[in-house]
């Protein structure tokens, strides 16, 4: 899949660091986030820059 963009948002490092490499092993260009203010600045940047992302993995117990 490459070209296509990807947003993990986790509050759990071990989740990130699982899934990072998972994606990028896809051919996915891979951002973290750590909650859900972190989220919305990556979502916000990625959209003013032209390039929103095309996945995005959340988790269900994302901090505030």
């Amino acid at each position: 899949m490459p070209g296509r963009r990807a947003l993990v948002a986790s509050g759990e490092p071990a989740l990130r660091d699982h899934l990072l490499p998972l994606l990028k092993g896809f051919g996915l260009t891979v951002e973290a986030a750590v909650s859900g203010p972190d989220v919305l600045r990556h979502v916000h940047r990625a959209t003013q820059v032209g390039q929103p992302f095309d996945f995005a993995f959340l988790d269900a117990h994302l901090a505030r």
